[in-house]
């Protein structure tokens, strides 16, 4: 029997898989791409590859690792269209990549090294438990909880901070175009970062100052950064914690990716201490996906189980929105949306009854 039992394949025609089955293993597999582009980002290989195709052995070099596991990683990365492969085994960027390039337009490294990260995949990893308690899973992780782990590790604060950032740089503009400063003179942008948000509101209007209120370990670092230091006569940090008070007496109040953090009980704190705060005539912005009774974007629903198992919090509706700004006394006034990366976000004024 020296001829072999199998048929050519040109003389057959494999059976593809079942849509829904292959569906469901790209679902299973995704967790391998997501820590493939975490390893990316973390690597910073997008920057790396920013000036021309690189070979696995020099880009080992760069990145300081091995060069059969480099170009294994890469090669792993082609048909994810994140790199192509030339005749010289060389590998360069494609757009889809340089979404991880360090302060591009548009990034999202940060978001991805934070959502990839130890943490993120720790806390995850027990959503079937939050679903069955319906309570935070990060002290299970963790042994503490998420707050108090980043504030003990500098380094995953950085990651924090700087996907934070990403996505305040994402709609920054957007909402600097949204809301109408132009007969304000001052705005606090609260739990602001590294004041992403409130630079391009500035930029637009000359005779606009404003403040970020932050963790002092977080002021500390962003009140150094050289694009803060350019609008210091107009853009000072302050830190603080919102649950205690919140700088008095401006015209406008930002909250972006605030509340979804916490219960309702805590959000109610932020927002009376805001409600305190404001004058007569003051606004408060509320930034924040909105949950729609008529279907939502899977990144919107998706976030708002990253909310439950870290936090044990919520996206929320619109009508839960007006309900927590009706017990401070405040009531939106208007609404408007803008692209995020996490996912369409709305906009929501608030003014006092």
């Amino acid at each position: 029997m020296s001829e072999s039992s199998l048929k050519p394949s040109s003389q057959r025609s494999p059976a593809a898989l079942d849509a829904n089955t292959e569906r469901m293993m790209q679902m299973i597999y995704g967790f391998a791409v997501s820590q493939l582009v975490r390893t990316f980002a973390e690597f910073g290989i997008a920057d790396h590859l920013a000036s021309g195709p690189l070979k696995a052995a020099d880009l080992a070099r760069h990145i300081d690792a091995d060069e059969d596991t480099t170009r294994r990683l890469m090669e792993a990365a082609v048909p994810l269209e994140l790199v192509t492969v030339d005749a010289d085994f060389r590998y360069a960027s494609t757009p889809l990549l340089r979404t991880l390039e360090e302060g591009a337009p548009g990034s999202v490294r940060g978001l991805a090294r934070l959502l990839g990260g130890h943490a993120a995949w720790q806390i995850w990893g027990r959503l079937p438990a939050a679903i069955r308690s319906g309570t935070a899973q990060d002290t299970a992780a963790l042994g503490e909880n998420y707050w108090e782990h980043v504030g003990r590790a500098p380094a995953e604060l950085a990651v924090l901070i700087r996907a934070m950032t990403d996505i305040s740089e994402s709609v920054g503009e957007q909402i600097a175009q949204t809301i109408d400063t132009s007969s304000m003179a001052t705005v606090a942008d609260i739990g602001g970062g590294s004041g992403e948000l409130i630079r391009p509101m500035l930029k637009k209007n000359p005779h606009l100052s404003g403040i970020v209120l932050d963790t002092p370990r977080s002021v500390e670092q962003s009140s150094r950064d050289p694009v803060n230091t350019a609008l210091a006569s107009r853009l000072s940090f302050t830190g603080g914690d919102f649950f205690e008070a919140v700088p008095a007496g401006f015209d406008l109040y930002m909250l972006k990716h605030v509340l979804h953090d916490w219960d309702d009980d805590r959000c109610v704190e932020i927002l009376a201490n805001c409600a305190r705060a404001m004058r007569p005539d003051s606004r408060v912005v509320v930034i924040e996906m909105v949950v729609k009774p008529d279907g939502n974007e899977p990144r919107v629903m998706l976030q708002d189980l990253n909310m439950l198992v870290h936090f044990g919090s919520r996206e929320r509706t619109m009508h839960d929105f007006e309900r927590l700004l009706g017990r401070v006394g405040l009531v939106a006034s208007g609404t408007a949306e803008v692209v995020s990366p996490l996912g369409t976000t709305t906009v929501i004024e608030a003014r006092k009854r």
